[in-house]
Order: C-alpha cells, then structure tokens, then sequence
C-alpha cells in the first residue's frame, strides 16, 4: 500500500528500446501487484506500435483494476510504458509517459541503439521520483485539475477559432456574391459591346454600300450625257457615204 494505507496510484514505469524490446530503465512500486507478464505484454504493445501510424495506446489488465499506457517516439526508437490505477484518465497517464522520456532523453541524449541497461543504471533514481509524484494524490488531483484547464482554454480557443471561421464564412459570401455581380455586369458589358460592334460594322458596310451607289449613278448619268443614250454607238460620228452622181 502506498502512504496512509491507500492503494497506489502509479504501479510503475519503464524506458524500452522498441527495436529488440531491450528494458533501459525501470521503476516498480513496492505496493504494486504486478506479475512479469503484464510488463513483457506492454513490451510487446510498445514493439507492435513500430509498424503503425498511431504512436499510442492504452488499454486494461485482465482481471486487474489496471490501465497500461504505452506512448512511443519512433524518431528515438524508445517507448515509455506507465501502468496506473483504472480510475486515472488517459491525460494523466500519457502525461506521466511523455515526462518519463522527456526526462530519459534529457539525460541521455544519444542514439538508444549504443545504449545498455547498465549504462542507464543512474535513471532508476530520477524516474522512481518522477513516478512517485504521479503516485500523490493530491498531486494528481492537482494535474488532473491542470489538465481539465488547459483542455477547457483549448475548447475555448477552438470555439473562438469557429465563430471566426463562421465570421470569415459570411465575408467570404459577400465576396462570392459580389463577384458573380461583376461576373454578370462584365457579361453585360460584353454582349452590348458585341452589340455596338455590329452595329458599327453594319453602319460602315450602308456608308460604303451608298458611297459606291453614289459612284455608280454619277457614272451613269456621264455616261447617258456624252453617249445620248444606252444606243450609243461610234457610228453616229462617222462620215455619211459619197453616193456617186447620177448619170
């Protein structure tokens, strides 16, 4: 049991190297009821988040008032495996996780792959400490509260974000709006232009249409005043005939 007699909060944790599933560090509390195959289970949830896009997962001890989170950094090839009481939240439990390798990459922070049990000896200390914070109550409380907080002031970033969007929404409907009115206006514009075009070119054609008229009867009237008449011919301007005298 944990201090007062209560039962423990926090039953544990461990830094594991996902590629051989190789225990770096680890912290069991004396309280805990926990037998070896729930861990190498956890070992086994931690390998098998490797081959997937999630990079967490949690779920409950058979027959025990268990809840086992396992969160994984793929990029550092190392995973952090908590195990608390049920009644703790998923927030909390992840929390403890992410702590856990903060604070293992923080010291040590090389490549996992050159690492050895022994050579991470010195982090059973600081992860026991780290765990037994989780393992207060009142300190949980307190997270718990703090978490509760930090989700409500996202909830209300989130919703501000939203209406803002919905504020946009509206302004973006009016610029629709007034685009199809250009888009039609300039549809108008371009039919009347259109219109103006033909009407244009038709006048012009009627102007060379009486242009050339106006040439053709000019011609013709010089031609009736110097031929005398459509029977104009070169013989009216010949010389008459001599007619031989009569005898």
């Amino acid at each position: 049991m944990a201090a007062g007699g209560k039962p423990p909060v926090c039953y544990g944790g461990l830094i594991v190297r996902v590629s051989d599933r190789c225990v770096l560090a680890q912290h069991t509390n004396d309280a805990a009821d926990l037998d070896g195959q729930v861990w190498l289970e956890a070992l086994g949830k931690a390998a098998a988040l490797a081959a997937k896009t999630i990079d967490r997962v949690t779920y409950n001890v058979p027959g025990k008032a268990h809840s086992v989170y396992v969160l994984l950094r793929k990029e550092r090839n190392t995973a952090s495996v908590v195990i608390f009481a049920a009644s703790v939240g998923q927030n909390l439990g992840f929390l403890a996780c992410e702590k856990s390798l903060d604070l293992f990459h923080k010291m040590y922070p090389e490549e996992a792959k050159g690492l050895t049990p022994k050579q991470c000896g010195a982090m059973a200390a600081p992860l026991r400490e780290l765990l037994a914070q989780f393992d207060d109550r009142s300190i949980v409380d307190e997270r718990v509260a703090a978490v509760k907080r930090t989700i409500d002031e996202v909830k209300e970033v989130a919703l501000d974000n939203v209406e803002k969007a919905i504020e946009r929404g509206g302004k973006i409907e009016d610029m629709v709006d007034q685009t199809a009115d250009l888009e039609m206006a300039a549809a108008g514009f371009h039919r009347s232009s259109r219109q103006l075009r033909q009407q244009l070119w038709w006048q012009n054609t009627k102007a060379k249409l009486m242009i050339g008229g106006a040439i053709a009867l000019f011609l013709l009237i010089v031609w009736l005043v110097f031929c005398g008449g459509f029977s104009c011919s070169s013989s009216k301007n010949a010389p008459a005939s001599v007619q031989p005298p009569v005898q």
